[in-house]
This record gives C-alpha cells, structure tokens and sequence, in this order.
C-alpha cells in the first residue's frame, strides 16, 4: 500500500487520537475541512482499521528492572523503568513479580475486583508484624513517606525512632 504524504501524516495523528473529530484532524493537517474529510475516507479505502480496544485485563505496573516477558518498558526521570504488563489474573501478574527486582508494585483492575484468593497484607514498618485485609492500622506520614503500623505502640515508638534520627542528622 502506497500513501501519499497527507495520508500518512493523518494516520499518524489518527495513532495518537482515534476519535479525533474532521476539524481537529485539518487542524492538525493544516488543510481545510473538506481535503480532511477526503484523505480520511481514501485511508479507511485503503484498507486501513481506525478502532480502539479496550482490555479488562489486569494490568501490573512496575518499577524497577525490566523483565523480558514485560510488554512495554518505559525509562522514568530517577533512572529506573516502569515495566507494563497484562494477563488474565491476577496470581499470575503476581507469581511474575516475585522474579522481577521492583521497588514498587501497582495492580490496574477494571470491572469486578471480586477476587476471593487476591488479599491484600501490609506490614508494620515498626515491628514487622502482617496487617491483614479488614484489620485496623494506623499510618504516620513524614518526609513524604507513609509508615503503616498495626498498634498505637508501633506508632509512638516509629515516632520517637524517627524524631531520634532527625536530631542526630542535624
């Protein structure tokens, strides 16, 4: 298939934007509305499918070293990448996980979330003990970081830990 320069600049914006409207699309082009509306028409005759998909899948989202089975990787500012990848559940993403180097961990879901053998656990920052789903916990938050704690104790003693560490730094 041969495009002229006008039709392969109007798919690439259409790559961007698929539901971008006739008059943004001359916009972009630069052309009238009419020679917009005709370059798009001789494209779809070409053959080319304007559509967009949506997946339902859980999406894992990465930070740290890129793994060869992640389907897109991206470099972040602080020198580290963020790995993308999708299956369809979320053990799997989560079994994944565990061969990968990552600082953090973000799981995507769209739909029902109502996964009986997905259960979220925290662990206090304190003593180190799991804080289960649906259990109480406190959160103390200093320097942008946020600390979980199970017990008011583990919370007084992370807040005297941390006072102590600031008045030696200083």
């Amino acid at each position: 298939m041969k495009f002229s320069e006008l039709e392969f600049r109007a798919i690439q914006v259409l790559r961007k934007n698929p539901r971008i409207t006739v008059k943004e699309l001359a916009l972009e082009l630069n052309v009238n509305r009419n020679t917009a509306s005709r370059v798009l028409r001789s494209v779809l005759q070409k053959g080319v499918k304007l559509k967009v998909t949506l997946d339902n899948r859980p999406t894992i989202f990465i930070v740290g070293e890129c793994a060869s089975w992640c389907e897109e990787c991206y470099p972040l500012i602080d020198e580290n990448n963020m790995c993308v990848a999708r299956a369809d559940d979320v053990d799997s993403l989560l079994r994944r996980t565990a061969e990968v180097k990552a600082k953090q961990v973000f799981i995507s879901m769209k739909g029902n979330i109502s996964d009986p053998q997905f259960t979220i656990t925290l662990t206090c920052d304190y003593c180190g003990k799991e804080i289960h789903q649906g259990e109480k916990y406190f959160t103390y938050n200093r320097n942008n970081r946020t600390y979980y704690l199970c017990c008011t104790s583990c919370l007084k003693g992370i807040k005297y830990q941390l006072e102590k560490r600031s008045e030696i730094l200083k």
